[in-house]
């Protein structure tokens, strides 16, 4: 597919692929803009109900009237296969925000939330029920025009429900286990805006505590767990949640669809007064390596935009300034040392050898963190030990003192994927 021309764009790398497709990046032959193509593979193409679910989602998109919503450009065929062309994204998957931070901050959680919730409104205003929302299906890009810099994009229409579509009828289950909500096990065909409501609830858990609120290692276990279980309250995993929010994810959660909430709007409502809690600095959004989704859907994997890993700078830099201040500070110890042995015996008795206690720190150690961004989440080099700044006098007895050992890297866990075909 590699420098093939689908419609009026290009192929030129590969971004994913999933179980019914794959996901290329492609630019205008003309005017070189970027976008992304969803190409069914072949089998999958010459099943009638795959292809009427992918141009469905492209009739989804545009009834939808959101800025949180990904654009879709244009469907058809090439060489046999159905294929999509969207929106290029260039950010974060909330999923991989979450397995890089592991708790956001009360404002993340609140505005990320809340622009979903809003999304989600404008959606079920349309006509339309996501059926499939996750982490992995929700990105963050950075938007200068909103005060934190940042929008939420909702992506994977794919098996997102139209009332009135007249398209076929979607029997049995289909999702993905752990954020699917009781009756969507029985009947995904039957559900409304109060599944998405159930499934923002777990993203909303999984955004504080680091884990969703019913972690499954089988889709048997996640049946039990969605259909019977109460899900843990919040304050035993996360002490200094607030007790409104708490209330809220515990609304979303219930196992009775009616007892959801109104609408989408009241979640806006309810998370807009803690959405002006300063953002963390760990949540900007930069050039980084890229990463593949955790969660697999029924259909298989998400939009498959570009997902990027943030790069701490400032904490580098500022590394650099203390080796340089250090290093400076040996210099000035060094010229004093050297005058007082070429006038005092005593002095000359001493030999300058004070010099070797404040040893800088290997120079690589401090300056490669911002030289380049690795393969993982960036890990800020530790500053030089603290007797390298204030140790700038000679010592009567001067005691050497090994360099300290910079602390080895941690390296996350892989998640295991849970397989969501059912």
């Amino acid at each position: 597919m590699l420098g093939k021309v689908i419609g009026n764009f290009r192929v030129v790398s590969l971004l994913g692929r999933g179980g019914m497709g794959e996901v290329y990046v492609a630019e205008h032959v003309g005017i070189a803009t970027r976008v992304a193509v969803k190409v069914l593979l072949p089998e999958i193409s010459k099943n009638a109900d795959h292809v009427h679910r992918l141009f469905n989602e492209a009739r989804i998109v545009s009834r939808i009237k959101h800025a949180g919503i990904t654009k879709i450009f244009d469907v058809g065929f090439h060489e046999g296969q159905a294929y999509l062309v969207m929106e290029y994204l260039e950010g974060e998957a909330l999923g991989r925000r979450i397995a890089r931070q592991r708790r956001l901050s009360l404002g993340e959680v609140a505005e990320l939330g809340r622009q979903v919730a809003s999304v989600l409104a404008a959606t079920h205003a349309s006509g339309v029920t996501h059926r499939d929302l996750k982490p992995d299906n929700i990105f963050v890009v950075a938007d200068a025009e909103l005060d934190r810099g940042e929008r939420v994009k909702v992506l994977d229409f794919g098996i997102a429900k139209l009332a009135g579509s007249g398209g076929p009828r979607t029997v049995g289950t289909m999702g993905t286990p752990e954020y699917m909500a009781p009756e969507q096990w029985g009947d995904s065909g039957s559900v409304d805006w109060r599944a998405d409501a159930y499934a923002l609830g777990c993203v909303l858990f999984e955004m504080i505590a680091g884990r969703p609120p019913f972690p499954s290692s089988t889709i048997a276990e996640a049946y039990t767990q969605h259909t019977q279980a109460m899900p843990p309250a919040l304050c035993t995993l996360v002490p200094d949640v607030p007790f409104e929010i708490e209330r809220l994810v515990q609304q979303l959660l219930a196992k009775d669809p009616a007892a959801r909430g109104e609408s989408m709007h009241a979640v806006v409502r309810a998370l807009e007064p803690f959405a002006a809690t300063p953002v963390s600095p760990s949540a900007e959004v930069s050039s980084g390596a890229m990463v593949q989704p955790r969660f697999v859907t029924t259909l298989g994997s998400g939009a498959g935009q570009v997902h990027r890993v943030a790069s701490v700078k400032r904490t580098g830099l500022l590394a650099g300034g203390v080796a340089i201040a250090a290093m400076a500070a040996i210099t000035i110890f060094s010229g004093h040392a050297g005058r007082g042995a070429a006038t005092s015996p005593a002095a000359a008795a001493a030999p300058v050898q004070t010099v070797r206690v404040v040893e800088p720190p290997p120079p690589p150690a401090v300056v490669a963190a911002p030289l380049a961004p690795t393969p993982t989440p960036a890990v800020a080099a530790p500053p030089p030990p603290p007797p390298a700044v204030h140790r700038t006098k000679p010592a009567p007895k001067p005691v050497a003192k090994p360099a300290a050992k910079a602390p080895a890297p941690v390296v996350e866990p892989l998640h295991d994927e849970l397989e969501g075909r059912t």
